[in-house]
């Protein structure tokens, strides 16, 4: 290998360590839970007064899709409660967002007998993409909790969660385990392939190093003893940018199901059955 090419050799692997990373650095993935199946979700849940409930819609206008959302849903509710061909009616809950846009809801068919469903948006995710005929459209993932019929719901606490940074650093200890465990694939196989080359190179360097050992050649040797440095030096860089992003870069978002607190206190007026009135304490939990 002449000086030529183990100066090509290094300085590729180092371009490609300040070009790749920070191009993966940009890239971000859909929450975990788009991917996620229903039935994991429910299995998390405290109680059986609800159910975790994903849907999806897709069209040109995203702020049409956030409009047509707790419809979505409707039509989902009732096609897996035997609701079919009964209008549903959405009574909203709470004010409006932004967008004109309710989180909350109650959404009720009146036939063949009044049944109530009350709902509550946990997240959502909108993606944007183009179609071949230039086109576009957008695609809202959604996930809500949803009360069973005419139960009130007792919903848990609903967390979304997008850093996971403790247990990605430590698993960083291995190039590339963290980015993975966030689900950062892309970036997850770049470091992979930036230290796999860069440890090769290193390698090469060191094999053709050992060949030149009488003195008349020593300079050749400190060439590639110094190629070797370098892919050495840009693997530890690798590394320690590894660690880094783990430990501050945000995944995708998570969903982490827990049970709400419910203790209460509440004090109100009452009439005893002496017919005197007083004030009534009670305390659940």
């Amino acid at each position: 290998m002449n000086r030529f090419r183990v100066i090509l050799v290094a300085f590729s692997f180092v371009a490609m360590l300040f070009v790749a990373l920070p191009l993966m650095a940009q890239i971000q993935s859909k929450p975990h839970w788009v991917g996620g199946k229903e039935s994991s979700y429910n299995k998390r849940r405290s109680n059986d007064t609800y159910e975790i409930i994903k849907v999806e819609n897709f069209g040109p206008d995203i702020n049409v899709l956030r409009r047509e959302r707790l419809e979505v849903l409707a039509m989902e509710i009732s096609e897996r409660n035997g609701h079919q061909g009964v209008p549903a009616v959405i009574e909203p809950i709470g004010e409006a967002d932004s967008y004109g846009c309710y989180s909350e809801a109650r959404i009720v068919f009146e036939l063949p007998q009044r049944s109530v469903y009350q709902v509550m948006l946990i997240d959502d995710h909108e993606v944007f993409e183009d179609n071949l005929d230039m086109t576009f459209d957008f695609t809202l993932y959604q996930i809500y909790a949803v009360s069973r019929c005419n139960v009130e719901p007792v919903f848990d606490n609903f967390n979304i969660v997008k850093s996971n940074n403790t247990q990605a650093t430590v698993l960083s200890i291995i190039p590339g385990i963290g980015q993975l465990y966030k689900e950062q694939f892309a970036k997850a196989f770049t470091i992979w392939g930036l230290e796999a080359g860069l440890i090769s190179a290193a390698l090469i360097f060191e094999h053709e190093r050992s060949k030149y050992t009488d003195p008349e050649r020593h300079s050749k040797q400190l060439g590639y003893k110094e190629f070797r440095n370098l892919s050495l030096m840009a693997a530890g860089v690798v590394y320690i940018y590894n660690l880094i992003d783990a430990a501050v870069s945000k995944g995708p978002r998570r969903l982490h199901i827990e049970k709400k607190n419910d203790t209460r206190v509440s004090i109100a007026p009452a009439l005893f059955n002496d017919g005197s009135a007083g004030v009534a304490f009670s305390w659940s939990f």
